[in-house]
């Protein structure tokens, strides 16, 4: 089971979030069908992208979409509602050999250079567009992300480990957020409690007493969500349907001209939708 967990230190002025979105994960990337050097770097942008929508409410949505211009995994989008993750890989299954012995070959598949555009819509606002220069770095861009919109002084640290078959076998995430009324001293403490980073995620991997954990680094954390994540794709034929309406009508007389129905296949869930010729002169009125 997924779950996602959040919690709050007043004594030292410090929020803590953790998910573990493994199951969910698994899903995707047999639906992705991923290599695995994908399925890693998708993993760890699902498991951020998670990570800064835990504060949504029901019916608020928070999508990433990555647009390398380097790399070879091309467009990447996740997105995240009502507990829910989805997530596209465009270049599923590159071929590895050219970044394999690279000392990084994450971060090479990823690209170096491109945009990260991160969407928030929350009810009763205008939808909230950021947008962040990659680095290079998942976590650093999702921090770089967080920095600029909410000028809060973030940690992200993200994990997704393969098992002797090379498929993922964890997915892991914690945020750390230091309120806006911290002092100096809020800050070495974190950085006493939580030393090496490789260490905090090697806990995250071999415990789900994520409670104990939180404890452990501030002792008077207050836990604020106890929550399941899980896999669910929100295409519908409506959608599919205002999709094909946006085309222009010469598209759409096109599509009519072949007499035969529109085969359109969702990018998430690879979920096939039929639209009758019927249905697409209806949209061309």
């Amino acid at each position: 089971m997924d779950v996602a967990i959040k919690a709050i230190s007043k004594k030292h002025n410090v929020k803590i979030s953790i998910v573990n979105i493994t199951e969910s994960m698994k899903e995707i990337l047999t639906l992705q069908k991923t290599n695995p050097i994908a399925g890693v770097v998708l993993s760890r942008i699902t498991a951020a992208n998670t990570l800064i929508s835990l504060d949504l409410k029901n019916g608020e949505l928070m999508n990433t979409t990555i647009s390398p211009s380097d790399g070879y995994l091309g467009k990447i989008i996740t997105e995240f509602k009502e507990d829910k993750v989805r997530s596209f890989i465009q270049n599923a299954d590159f071929d590895p050999t050219k970044i394999i012995d690279l000392e990084d070959p994450f971060s090479a598949a990823l690209g170096q250079e491109g945009i990260m555009v991160v969407g928030q819509y929350l009810q009763n606002y205008e939808p909230h567009i950021s947008t962040v220069n990659l680095t290079g770095g998942i976590d650093a861009n999702f921090m770089e992300y967080l920095r600029a919109s909410n000028q809060v002084r973030s940690l992200i640290m993200t994990r997704a480990t393969l098992d002797e078959q090379f498929n993922v076998e964890h997915v892991v995430g914690i945020l750390i957020q230091i309120l806006p009324n911290h002092t100096w001293e809020d800050i070495d403490y974190l950085e006493r409690k939580i030393g090496n980073y490789n260490f905090v995620t090697d806990i995250l991997i071999k415990t789900f007493n994520y409670h104990d954990l939180i404890k452990d680094i501030i002792d008077d954390a207050e836990i604020l969500i106890t929550r399941t994540i899980n896999f669910a794709c929100t295409c519908n034929k409506e959608k599919v349907l205002n999709a094909i309406k946006l085309l222009n009508k010469k598209e759409i007389k096109e599509m009519i001209q072949q007499n035969e129905p529109a085969i359109v296949h969702c990018e998430f869930c690879k979920k096939e939708y039929q639209i009758l010729i019927d249905e697409l002169k209806q949209l061309n009125n």
